[in-house]
């Protein structure tokens, strides 16, 4: 499986690769293993019922807002998203979610302008009940940055490099996996053929393996 490998990538800060970790923060490692064996026999990530982005919540048509989530975190920062989402997912090229309409997330500071032009308009369209309005394609790209202070819950995660892409996607390849090395021989002997990375490893090891 040739993954377009490049020698002068910098695989300490950015790469070619989106990844997406499956079973959700409280799954148990057999049921996030379970969930990332159907999603490669099935070749599809489907949203959850929740909706991103900074409409979550308002009275709006929550189903516009189901994505998937994909990061393109550094590998230096990968334990601390192991540590929140878990060590099981797949690795897909940006190619392939920029083709299935996939996105940065933009991360804005709560309280500035920006974010006020953004609150207005979200505040014009939900009044007037314009449910169409082209607006609600925007609005689960952007998320509010919000520090700790003044009762607001903290909610800073622009260190994860998200993407996302709005309702489901079908996975045309799949560039690796990340497994940990502990269920790589089960791995193999269930999953396929695939390029298994353990996220806990050193950026080194994880460069040699997307090589190979």
């Amino acid at each position: 499986m040739e993954l377009g490998y490049q020698g002068n990538v910098d695989w300490q800060d950015m790469s070619d690769y989106l990844v997406h970790f499956v079973g959700g923060r409280e799954a148990t490692p057999d049921r996030r293993f379970d969930v990332l064996r159907n999603v490669l026999q099935d070749r599809e990530l489907k949203p959850g019922i929740g909706g991103f982005g900074f409409a979550k919540g308002w009275a709006s048509p929550q189903h516009t807002q189901r994505s998937i989530c994909m990061s393109e975190v550094p590998l230096t920062y990968l334990a601390r998203l192991v540590s929140r989402h878990g060590s099981f997912g797949v690795g897909l090229a940006k190619t392939d979610v920029r083709a299935a309409g996939g996105q940065r997330v933009w991360y804005v500071d709560d309280s500035t302008e920006p974010m006020n032009v953004l609150d207005g308009l979200l505040a014009e369209v939900t009044d007037a009940r314009r449910w169409a309005d082209p607006l609600w394609k925007l609005t689960r790209f952007i998320d509010r940055v919000t520090p700790d202070g003044d009762g607001r819950a903290r909610y800073e995660f622009e260190w994860e490099r998200e993407w996302r892409v709005p309702g489901g996607m079908h996975l045309s390849e799949v560039k690796f996996l990340f497994v940990p090395s502990t269920w790589h021989e089960l791995a193999r002997s269930s999953l396929g053929v695939y390029r298994l990375i353990d996220p806990m490893w050193g950026s080194a090891q994880i460069a040699t393996a997307l090589a190979s």
